[in-house]
């Protein structure tokens, strides 16, 4: 049962960034973003997280370690069966003024494009969505031209974002 229920966090993680119902209540408590986190300039040479990225692959390893090597295997099986559904296609276009648009499938498949906000700490360590009303929080494990890997706060699973090409 452990590994099922392991499963359905993964789907979860994967899907934080679009999960959720519009609703006029929720759209009240969205908080504004901050002017200089809406604005992030990044210092030269440094990469800015103002990009379209869209899902590589989700590292789960480190959550999965403590489990039977067989459910290993078979929580390796499934993750990879579900990146394959979402790898390029899963979106977090991270925009200027504090928008995000965030494009993933839900459980039956079906594709939602969400709209929220992002903030990004000062020291450019903590993501924060909110997107339908839904906050969560992410540290940015690595931020490059070519690379974004969050992982979801509390949770040991990391998802690896590419630029769109």
């Amino acid at each position: 049962m452990k590994l099922k229920t392991f499963f359905a966090a993964a789907v979860v993680v994967a899907m934080a960034t679009s999960c959720g119902s519009k609703t006029e209540e929720a759209k009240a408590e969205t908080t504004e973003t901050t002017p200089a986190a809406a604005t992030e300039t990044p210092a030269a040479g440094e990469a800015s997280i103002v990009k379209n990225w869209v899902l590589d692959n989700i590292d789960a390893s480190a959550a999965m370690a403590g489990m039977p090597k067989d459910n290993q295997d078979k929580m390796k099986a499934a993750m990879d069966a579900m990146v394959s559904t979402q790898k390029g296609k899963m979106s977090l276009d991270i925009q200027g003024g504090g928008k995000v648009m965030a494009n993933a499938s839900d459980m039956s498949g079906n594709w939602k494009t969400s709209e929220g906000k992002w903030t990004l700490s000062d020291d450019k360590k903590t993501l924060t969505l909110d997107i339908d009303g839904k906050k969560d929080e992410f540290i940015v494990a690595e931020l490059s031209a070519d690379k974004l890997n969050l992982e979801m706060k509390g949770e040991k699973m990391n998802m690896i974002f590419v630029p769109k090409q």
